[in-house]
């Protein structure tokens, strides 16, 4: 438990209780908890929340501020935020934290944190290729790849084996730069517009797997001859 230093806002002293600590990094591969992370209506709350633990009060103010700085961002009521805050801690994003006491007065407000600093993003369930909207897709990237090298269509088979390796690798490779980053590495890639946070995912993702296992290009090529 942190005992926050009394605070002061809007003419009332407070103080916070903080009983829970958020984990560094969390692995999100559940569709449609990654949809309420790219969700507009929740991702306010969600950067705000890297800052430390808010009440309903706190995000209400938040989202009036990225209002007036965002045309595309509207004010929430607490009610609002009150049902974005029960969708997202049912998600596992968000979570009561502790409570802040109000200096003076028998008044508590309920404290929320993110349940991790960083969330990381698997796009795909790990059988996904094992599906059939996988093997599906499999074989129209193996057709166009065939078409696009002039090359022979590699089978479905020999094509399903390389996704899944790069899938295999890329997953690593993102998840040990989280585990081995410092504060500064995880904010570069945990910040920003939903557009760049996701083109930053996908472009280091395919980098570490191009690192993580080199072999790869090599046994594609082979395929296309």
């Amino acid at each position: 438990m942190v005992i926050e230093p009394m605070s002061t806002t809007n003419l009332e002293e407070y103080r916070d209780v903080i009983t829970f600590k958020p984990a560094p990094v969390k692995i999100i591969k559940d569709r449609k908890v990654r949809s309420h992370i790219f969700n507009p209506k929740y991702w306010t709350m969600l950067i705000v929340l890297r800052q430390r633990p808010m009440t309903v009060r706190d995000l209400v103010q938040a989202y009036r501020e990225a209002a007036e700085k965002d045309t595309g961002i509207d004010p929430k009521s607490d009610k609002t935020i009150y049902r974005y805050l029960k969708v997202l801690e049912q998600a596992g994003l968000i979570i009561p934290a502790g409570q802040r006491l109000v200096i003076g007065k028998a008044v508590t407000e309920k404290l929320f944190s993110r349940t991790a600093d960083f969330f990381l993003l698997i796009e795909d369930p790990p059988n996904y290729w094992e599906t059939r909207k996988g093997k599906t897709l499999a074989k129209r990237i193996g057709t166009l790849l065939g078409h696009m090298f002039e090359g022979k269509e590699p089978s479905q088979k020999a094509i399903l084996e390389i996704l899944t390796h790069f899938d295999q690798a890329r997953e690593a490779g993102l998840e040990r730069l989280v585990e081995s980053g410092d504060s500064k590495t995880l904010e570069m890639i945990s910040t920003g517009s939903i557009i760049s946070l996701r083109k930053i995912i996908q472009y280091v993702g395919i980098f570490a797997a191009l690192l993580e296992k080199p072999e790869l290009l090599k046994e594609l090529q082979q395929l296309l001859k």
